[in-house]
This record gives structure tokens, C-alpha cells and sequence, in this order.
């Protein structure tokens, strides 16, 4: 997106002027079932802040929107709390691109948001994560030849992204999104609630990498759920452990004693002789065992 081609190359000296500056978030409830998924790749330490980001593009789009004097993007942002309780923070930038009458423009918070474990209100802990109210006023109006200019009057079609840094810890995992809004002047007038398990259209980068498809996901609330913690399998049949985990990536798995049962990438266990083993589930900072008696 143009906008988004834009706020890349200020990130990272909008994250260092903003580190001292925080926001207030407001409490709110978890996500109802499903919330959209971006995979990170952050870096402790970086050179410039496309290096340690994600874009996402188009999480929102509506068109022939009456436009007023204000636009605000609200959304829920679920940040794992292995991640913020181990150092991570990140800086945020909501932006829109909007089109009225053949005519593009750009708007964009003026400074952005930080966000960390030791913001003024901290992020309500919601089972193994964070959510943070985010609330963009989206001030800084810009046309297609990056002058400012007053947001322009009439209908538009109006697309949502975001651009996050991610700074303080190495963190390859993702964070989660419900409930953008869309508001003109007080009026919600849009929302992407996700929970038709879709997100056509939406897509993010990593890092400047390739673009990916947007993915929406179940939300649990936990980190790492093993359905099961006892399992009974015949000496040479199979049985697979039931694991949840959000992000899904990362999953391992290991057996006490491989002499008795094996276990695989997948969390299938194969019974090899009669015993009993304990099987380590490890994923985003928890751990589960799982019991096997092999008959």
C-alpha cells in the first residue's frame, strides 16, 4: 500500500522518538471465537524499523464512506504474554488509504503509539495474553504528492492498515487482531469482526519480505492446551496428542524414554514395549506432559 510503502521508512525513527511515550489502554473483553493472525519476526536490536515490523494491509476496507472532520480506527490487539513479560514493547501506526472522486490520499496518527508492559495503565491480561484497546486518530492528511491537506469532503473508499515495530526481545511468533472499527466523526460506520473465519483481501509483510495471506484463527486464550494428559496405547500402534497452541508454529514434542514410545513432530506416539513415559510439549514459553502407558 502507499501509505504503508511510507510509514517504512519513518518507522524506525518514530519508534526511538516515541520510546519515552505512553498510552493509556483500556481494559476489554476477549475476543468472542476467532481473531486475525500476523506472524513476527521481531529483533532486539535493529539498524532501522522495517527490519523489525510487520504490515498489514487492508485488515478494513469500506466503500462510499461519507467523510466528515475525523477519522478514528479502534482495534483489539492480542500480544502473547511471553512476550511482553520477557522485555518486548512495540510501536504502532494505524493508517487508511482513501480514495475520493479518482483522487488518492493518506491518513495516518501524527506520532503513533507505543506500547509496553510499563505504560501508564498496563495492558489487561486476558489467559496467556495481553490485549491492548487501540484507538488511532487518524490526523495527518496527505495527497498523492505527500502535501498536507485537509481531509478531503465527500464519499470515499477507505482502506485500514497497520504498521508495527517490535523492539526489545527476539520474537518469532505473531500477534492477534478482533474488532477493528471504522469511526467518522463518532459513527461507527465499518467493523471486521473476523468471526466468519475470513479475511479476504487482507494481507501483511514481514520484515519487507514477501507479502502473506492473512490467516484467522480460534481464539483459546492459552498459549498451550493439551487436551488430553494421560494416554493409553497398544505396543505397536499409534495414538496422537490433542494440542492447541496460539501461534501454532513451534510446537515440540519429546519422549521420557525412547525405548519404550517415540514421538514425532506431529505428536503422533507409537508404542514400542510395555511401560510408561512421560511426553514434554513445549510451545510460546509453557509446557505440558503427557502421560503414556504402553500395554
Amino acid at each position: 500500500m502507499r501509505m504503508g510503502k511510507k510509514i517504512l521508512g519513518l518507522g524506525m525513527a518514530a519508534a526511538i522518538l516515541l520510546s519515552g511515550l505512553y498510552v493509556t489502554n483500556v481494559p476489554v473483553k476477549a475476543a468472542a471465537n476467532k481473531v486475525l493472525e500476523a506472524k513476527t519476526d521481531f529483533k532486539a536490536n535493529f539498524e532501522l524499523g522495517d527490519e523489525s515490523s510487520i504490515n498489514i494491509s487492508n485488515f478494513l476496507k469500506k466503500g462510499k464512506v461519507k467523510l466528515g472532520k475525523e477519522i478514528v480506527v479502534n482495534a483489539k490487539m492480542y500480544v502473547p504474554a511471553e512476550y511482553y513479560e520477557n522485555g518486548g514493547s512495540f510501536w504502532t501506526s494505524i493508517y487508511a488509504d482513501i480514495q475520493v472522486d479518482n483522487k488518492s490520499f493518506s491518513a495516518s496518527e501524527k506520532d503513533g503509539s507505543n506500547y509496553s508492559l510499563d505504560s501508564f495503565d498496563t495492558p489487561e491480561p486476558v489467559g496467556d495474553f495481553y490485549v491492548v484497546n487501540v484507538s488511532a486518530k487518524l490526523d495527518n492528511i496527505t495527497d498523492d504528492e505527500g502535501k498536507e491537506v485537509a481531509l478531503p469532503e465527500g464519499q470515499a473508499d477507505i482502506s485500514i492498515g497497520a504498521f508495527i515495530v517490535g523492539r526489545g526481545l527476539d520474537y518469532k511468533g505473531a500477534v492477534f487482531f478482533d474488532d477493528v472499527e471504522l469511526v467518522i466523526d463518532g459513527t461507527n460506520v465499518a467493523k471486521a469482526d473476523f468471526e466468519s473465519g475470513k479475511a479476504i483481501g487482507v494481507s501483511y509483510t514481514i520484515n519487507t519480505g514477501k507479502s502473506n495471506k492473512a490467516t484467522v484463527v480460534n481464539f483459546s486464550e492459552k498459549a498451550l492446551d493439551v487436551k488430553a494428559k494421560t494416554l493409553n496405547i497398544k505396543v505397536g500402534k499409534t495414538s496422537k496428542i490433542k494440542v492447541f497452541a496460539m501461534p501454532s508454529d513451534n510446537i515440540t514434542f519429546e519422549s521420557s524414554n525412547k525405548k519404550i514410545a517415540t514421538v514425532s513432530t506431529k505428536g503422533v506416539v507409537k508404542g514400542l514395549k510395555k511401560g510408561k513415559v512421560t511426553i514434554t510439549v513445549k510451545a510460546n514459553g509453557k509446557t505440558a506432559k503427557v502421560k503414556v502407558v504402553v500395554k
